[in-house]
């Protein structure tokens, strides 16, 4: 029996995309992206929203339309969120949702993202951390997925 993998990933995807529809239009409910201190004697300092932002941000790395630029506001908003938790979370450094973030805008934006003040404060909330932020050498934005049709 022969795996369509790219319906398997279409399926994977749909909570993750209807996350995005929810952050698009008039009416958008930023309440399960936007960040949110939670703490634990275990872990400290953590952010509840982080996996939603992920899911976000992947849901619109694997989409073909991007770059589209009604998304930059959700971006940049999505940016500024994981600068805050990246500079108060316990375990600072940790995830990739930055990373996302960055490619994201970078694509969209003509804005160098270099010499803008959003990547001076992503690089400078990890680098208390053992990773540091640097867009150029994550190993997972290296290459774009394309998806044939």
């Amino acid at each position: 029996m022969e795996t369509n993998y790219r319906k398997l990933l279409e399926q994977m995807m749909t909570p993750y995309d209807e996350m995005l529809q929810s952050l698009i239009g008039d009416h958008a409910d930023f309440s399960k992206v936007d960040y949110l201190e939670k703490h634990s004697e275990k872990y400290g300092k953590s952010d509840a929203n982080y996996t939603n932002r992920l899911k976000v941000l992947l849901a619109m790395y694997n989409r073909e339309d991007r770059y589209a630029p009604h998304y930059e506001p959700i971006v940049r908003r999505l940016l500024v969120n994981e600068i805050i938790d990246r500079e108060t979370n316990s375990f600072q450094g940790i995830g990739d949702a930055l990373y996302y973030a960055v490619f994201l805008l970078q694509g969209i934006s003509s804005i160098v993202f270099g010499y803008s003040s959003n990547h001076s404060a992503a690089r400078s909330s990890s680098l208390p951390a053992p990773c540091t932020f640097l867009p150029s050498t994550s190993p997972h934005l290296r290459h774009q997925y394309e998806i044939d049709n």
